[in-house]
This record gives C-alpha cells, structure tokens and sequence, in this order.
C-alpha cells in the first residue's frame, strides 16, 4: 500500500516515530532501488529506546499489512480489473501487473484524500517535524543505503505536494510516470492521455465501494501479531 494508507490506518498522533516508520520501507526504496528493507535487518537492530522501538514497530507495521494486502483476494482481483478495463479503454495498450499493482494502490489513497480531505497535510507535517538524521545511524550497515541521498530524499518528500494531486486523474498519469522512473521501471503509455485520463476516473468510480470496505476490515485486524 501507498504512504497515505499506512499512515491512516496505523497513525498515532502522540508518537511520530511510529508515524515514520510506517512509511520508511517505501521511503528507503525510493532513495535508492536497489535498497530492500527486509524482516531479518529489522529483527538484528538493537532497540535500546522507547523511539526506535516505536520506528520498528511502525516499519513491522507496514511490512506485515503489505504482506497481507498483496495476498488478499481484493488484491489479485481489483488488479486484474484494472488490467481488463484498461485494455479495453486503450484498444490495443496492456498494462503490466506492477503498473496496475501501482495505479490500484494511487487510487486507494484517492479515496482517503477525499474521505479525509486533510490527511495528507497531516502525513507531511510527520515529516517536517522529524529529524531524519536522528535514525541514519539504524540503516548505516543496510545494503545500497546511502545516508546523504536519503537526507535529502525525506526533505524533498516533507516539502513535496504530489499526495494533494492524486484526485487529477491526468496527475495520476504523472505519478505512474514519476514512480515508475524512481523504481528504474518507467512506464509507456502510448495511448492519448486524454483517454487513459478518463478510464482512470472510471476506474475509481468502480472501486470506491470495494475501498471502503477493504478499510473496515483492515481496521479489524492486528498487524503487529
């Protein structure tokens, strides 16, 4: 799942620790590809504090619900949909299943940004009120990392606004574009942008419901079991 689903489903708004790490496996990702964050580094960090013992618990936090949404039956079968539909709207242009995994999980956080229209505003003050510098120590011996490029990856996400355009259907075209590239997997789209704009909005449309129930049960359940 995307930043704005982690964060609204496991925030706390006494304990920013817990609030970055929720998003930190994706955030070291996105500073560098070839940095996976996996469970066995995490299960080796050394917690000596009630701080990093919250970053880990926000880091498992997001390891297990990833885990279990990319298993779950409304994973496989919205991807598929998106899929289908977006053959259909194109004519001729598939969508691979990891641009259509990325697309599904954009449109989920499009539901949050217009259920809770100041979400995202929130999760951005998380990050301009924390100092990353204070954690670079816990990933110094984590593969690829490089701490200067994460510094400056966090400042540029803390004053960043791509999460506000997620509800432009043509700004979610661009976020494709833009991840896909950080993730040295850049999309193609050749099919008129104005079409695949308008299958975006129809799409999600289509999912809504199914989103908001996906929300309900997730609240249910305890990822940190």
């Amino acid at each position: 799942m995307n930043f704005l689903s982690h964060y609204y489903l496991h925030r706390n708004e006494d304990d920013n620790y817990l609030n970055i790490g929720l998003t930190l496996p994706d955030v070291l990702g996105l500073h560098n590809s070839r940095v996976r964050l996996s469970e066995r580094f995490i299960s080796e960090i050394e917690i000596n504090d009630d701080k990093t013992e919250s970053l880990i618990n926000g880091v498992k936090l997001h390891l297990n619900l990833d885990k279990y949404f990319h298993k779950s039956d409304f994973f496989k079968e919205k991807v598929n949909f998106i899929q289908v539909e977006y053959l259909k709207a194109s004519g001729e242009e598939n969508i691979a299943i990891y641009y259509a995994h990325i697309l599904l999980e954009i449109l989920i956080d499009r539901y949050l940004l217009i259920k809770y229209p100041n979400i995202a505003k929130e999760f951005y003050s998380s990050y301009k009120d924390f100092d990353f510098n204070d954690i670079v120590g816990i990933f110094l011996n984590l593969k690829n990392f490089d701490s200067y490029k994460f510094i400056e990856f966090t400042k540029k996400l803390a004053y960043s606004d791509f999460l506000y355009r997620y509800t432009d259907n043509f700004a979610v075209i661009s976020s494709l574009k833009r991840v896909t590239t950080l993730i040295g997997l850049p999309i193609e789209i050749t099919t008129d942008e104005r079409v695949i704009a308008n299958f975006i909005g129809s799409a999600y449309l289509n999912l809504e419901k199914s989103i908001s129930k996906l929300f309900k049960d997730l609240k249910k359940i305890n990822f940190l079991e």
